[in-house]
C-alpha cells in the first residue's frame, strides 16, 4: 500500500508544470499608506472621518502655563531630488500624569504627498514616543508642512505645540542622466531574472527587484519600447518591485542608473539577460502542447499506466490497480487530446501577459481562429497565426474577445 501511495504522489505532483510566477495582482501601482498598521488607521480614520489636513482649534488660554509636551526632528534629508521619498523622525516627550491620546495634525503643506498621515505614535522609553512620517516630493517649489502635536484627555485637548522643520534643499542631478531609471535610493538589489522567448525576434524579460528608501514606482528604463510595472509592494521605504520588458533577442545585458543617497552619486545596475533553460527557448516551444516538459510527462503517465496494468495481471488485488490504471490512462487521453480551437472577434488586442494593464502588440483585423493553450481568469493565452507576418504567435486575450456561439 504504501508504494501505491507513493506512486499517487508522484501522479500528483506530474500536474505541476515549472514557469514564471507572476503576481496575480498585477496592475498599475497606486501610493498606499506605507505599512499595514498606518493602513489599518486610515481606515479607522475614515470612519472617523477624521481631516489630518485641518488643524485643530486651539483656545491658548484653555492651555497650560507650564508645558505638557515637547517636540523636536531627529532625522530628515539633508536634501532632496525630484520623485524622492524621504521621511521625517519626531520624537515627543511628554510629562503630563495621564493622557489618553497623541492627536497629529498637518497644515500649510505645498507639492508634497504625506503617505500615512494616521501614523501612530511609538512608546520607545519613559516618556518618550517616537513617529516617522513619510512624504514624496515632485518638484522644488514644496512646503514642507506644520506640524501640530496635541495631547488629549476626558475629549479635551490638554496641551499643543506646533513644530516645523527648516527648508530642505532642493537639487537636480547635474550627471549625464542617459540610462537613468528615475530611482533615487539608498540601495537597489536585483532578486530574480527570468527571459523567455517572445516571437523570433525578442525576448520577454521579468525582473524582481528590491528597493531601500527608494521610490521604484517610478522606474522606467531608458530606450525600451515595451515595458511595464506588474506589481509593486511597500513596506516602509523599502519595495518590492516586479518588472517587465521586452528587448531583441541579441540584447545579452540591460543596464540603468539610480541615485544612490548614500553619497549622491549615481550608481550603475546591469540586468543581464540569459533565456532561462528550464523555460521555453524557441517559438515552437512556447507552445505547451509541443514543449519537452509535457512529452516526458506524457510519457511517464503512459508508464505508470502499464505498471498498474501488469500489477492488475498478476496480483489478486485487481479492481483497485484495474481503477488506478484508468485514472492514468484517462489522464493520459486528456494530455493527448488537442486544445479546442476558437474564433477571435474582430479589434481584438492581444496582450503580452495575463494583466489588464499589458502591453498590447497586435490587434486581429479580422475574426480568426485560434488554438487555446491556457487560461487565466479572465483571460486566454492563444496560439495564432500573424496576418502582418505571417508568423506564429503567442499571446493572452480577453474572453470577451471571442465570437458568441
Amino acid at each position: 500500500m504504501k508504494v501505491i501511495l507513493a506512486i499517487l504522489f508522484v501522479f500528483s505532483l506530474s500536474f505541476a508544470e515549472n514557469s514564471i510566477t507572476l503576481p496575480a495582482n498585477a496592475k498599475t501601482m497606486i501610493l498606499k499608506d506605507i505599512n499595514s498598521s498606518n493602513e489599518s488607521n486610515a481606515s479607522q480614520s475614515q470612519l472617523e472621518d477624521i481631516d489630518y489636513f485641518k488643524p485643530l482649534d486651539i483656545v491658548q488660554e484653555d492651555m497650560p502655563k507650564t508645558k505638557l509636551i515637547y517636540a523636536k526632528f531627529t532625522k530628515e534629508p539633508k536634501i532632496l531630488y525630484a520623485k524622492q521619498r524621504f521621511y521625517l523622525d519626531i520624537t515627543c516627550t511628554i510629562v503630563a500624569d495621564k493622557f489618553d491620546k497623541i492627536l497629529t495634525r498637518f497644515s500649510n503643506m505645498k507639492n508634497l504627498d504625506l503617505l500615512n498621515p494616521a501614523s501612530t505614535w511609538e512608546l520607545k522609553s519613559v516618556n518618550e514616543y517616537t513617529n516617522r512620517f513619510y512624504f514624496k516630493v515632485d518638484t522644488p517649489k514644496f512646503v514642507l508642512p506644520k506640524i501640530q502635536i496635541s495631547l488629549k484627555l476626558d475629549n479635551k485637548i490638554i496641551d499643543s505645540l506646533e513644530l516645523r522643520s527648516e527648508k530642505i534643499p532642493f537639487s537636480s542631478i547635474n550627471d549625464d542622466l542617459s540610462q537613468f531609471s528615475n530611482i533615487i535610493a539608498q540601495n537597489i538589489n536585483i532578486i530574480n531574472i527570468k527571459a523567455k522567448q517572445y516571437n523570433n525576434k525578442q525576448l520577454l524579460v521579468i525582473v524582481q527587484m528590491t528597493g531601500k528608501d527608494s521610490n521604484l514606482e517610478d522606474f522606467h528604463l531608458d530606450g525600451i519600447k515595451e515595458q511595464g510595472m506588474l506589481s509593486l509592494d511597500n513596506k516602509d521605504l523599502n519595495q518590492k518591485l516586479f518588472y517587465y520588458f521586452i528587448v531583441p533577442i541579441y540584447n545579452k545585458t540591460i543596464s540603468f542608473k539610480y541615485l544612490n543617497t548614500n553619497n549622491y552619486t549615481l550608481k550603475e545596475v546591469h540586468i543581464p539577460v540569459i533565456v532561462d533553460e528550464s523555460l521555453v527557448s524557441t517559438q515552437a516551444d512556447l507552445n505547451p502542447n509541443t514543449s519537452s516538459y509535457i512529452f516526458y510527462k506524457k510519457v511517464a503517465i503512459f508508464i505508470l499506466g502499464l505498471f498498474f496494468v501488469i500489477l492488475f495481471l498478476a496480483t489478486k488485488k485487481r479492481i483497485l490497480f484495474l481503477l488506478i490504471a484508468i485514472c492514468f490512462f484517462a489522464y493520459f487521453a486528456y494530455l493527448m487530446f488537442p486544445k479546442k480551437v476558437l474564433i477571435v472577434s474582430v479589434n481584438t488586442k492581444v496582450r503580452i501577459i495575463p494583466t489588464y494593464n499589458s502591453s498590447v502588440f497586435y490587434k486581429f483585423q479580422s475574426a480568426q481562429g485560434v488554438s487555446e493553450l491556457d487560461t487565466r481568469k479572465n483571460f486566454i493565452k492563444i496560439l495564432f497565426k500573424n496576418q502582418n507576418t505571417g508568423n506564429q504567435n503567442i499571446g493572452w486575450i480577453k474572453e470577451d474577445g471571442l465570437v458568441k456561439n
